[in-house]
């Protein structure tokens, strides 16, 4: 005599109710802003400030490999020189996320272009959600809202710039020291 197999029951499948959403928002934990949502004059305000902030980050890059690139001319030791150059850039990008966290705080609380959810606490914050735009890691536990998005954007696309134009730098000092 067989021993009767249990009864297998199919799980059970919730209706999902109807959204009127698209497809998108649908999957996100936060609603879709709309464009619409904040007036042109702030849109302008978010590109200037973009520009401005993606200006002063490209001059200040600029400058420090420019010094470092004088300074590492006199190294004799490729070791020092590359770790120098290395140090150096760190100090460089650091100080460039340091500029777009405090556009971010000047966005937030002077111009009004948008917010971030969660609220950013203190300046510490700031500087965090800037460093994870800056590198494009991008954890995604704070979200731009607004014109932040456009800072944002903008922040992405110059840090992963500046961080390809330090690898060259980095590889073009590696070259020229390592032979000495």
């Amino acid at each position: 005599q067989r021993a009767k197999s249990p009864r297998i029951r199919p799980f059970p499948v919730a209706k999902a109710p109807a959204c009127r959403a698209p497809p998108l928002a649908r999957i996100s934990r936060y609603p879709a802003p709309s464009l619409a949502a904040f007036p042109p004059m702030i849109q302008a305000f978010s590109m200037a400030l973009t520009g401005l902030l993606v200006a002063i980050c490209v001059f200040v890059h600029y400058e420090a490999l420019r010094l470092l690139n004088a300074r590492l001319a006199n190294y004799a030791s490729h070791r020092s020189g590359v770790l120098y150059a290395v140090l150096g850039m760190l100090v460089a990008h650091v100080l460039e996320i340091w500029i777009f966290a405090l556009g971010y705080l000047g966005g937030i609380h002077l111009i009004g272009v948008g917010a971030l959810t969660p609220a950013p606490t203190d300046i510490f914050d700031l500087v965090y959600f800037s460093a994870m735009v800056y590198t494009t890691v991008g954890f995604g536990d704070v979200i731009p809202d607004g014109g932040l998005r456009m800072i944002a954007s903008g922040e992405a696309l110059c840090g992963l710039s500046l961080i390809t134009w330090s690898a060259s730098f980095t590889f073009l000092q590696m070259q020229r020291l390592w032979d000495r």
